[in-house]
């Protein structure tokens, strides 16, 4: 049996602890519309997350994460995705550790 759909990772994104400040810093952009996307806070602070650099978008407390699984649940004539070329930026005042982002595309 031939699989039509395959899952792809795409280069792990990370900012180090040194980078973050109070002000928003750029961890990445994801190159393909992404169905599994994880964004990960292995530092020692909460770090606040924006989509445009400006807005305050969500927080994730030290050592937190969040996993959007947006392609589990996609009709036959939908595919729900992270956009291709979606920044994510972080700020916060840790003292160790980064954060990253982690994502993977139908191919």
């Amino acid at each position: 049996m031939t699989q039509s759909t395959i899952l792809k990772p795409e280069a792990l994104r990370s900012l180090a602890f040194g980078s973050i400040s109070g002000t928003y810093a750029l961890v990445g952009s994801i190159t393909n519309p992404s169905q599994l996307y994880i964004i990960q806070n292995l530092t020692n602070a909460t770090i606040t997350f924006s989509q445009d650099g400006v807005t305050d978008h969500f927080i994730l407390p030290s050592m937190g994460f969040i996993t959007l699984d947006i392609g589990t649940n996609k009709g036959t004539f939908q595919t729900l995705s992270v956009q291709a070329g979606t920044a994510l930026y972080a700020k916060g005042s840790p003292g160790s550790g980064s954060v990253y982002i982690t994502t993977f595309y139908m191919a």
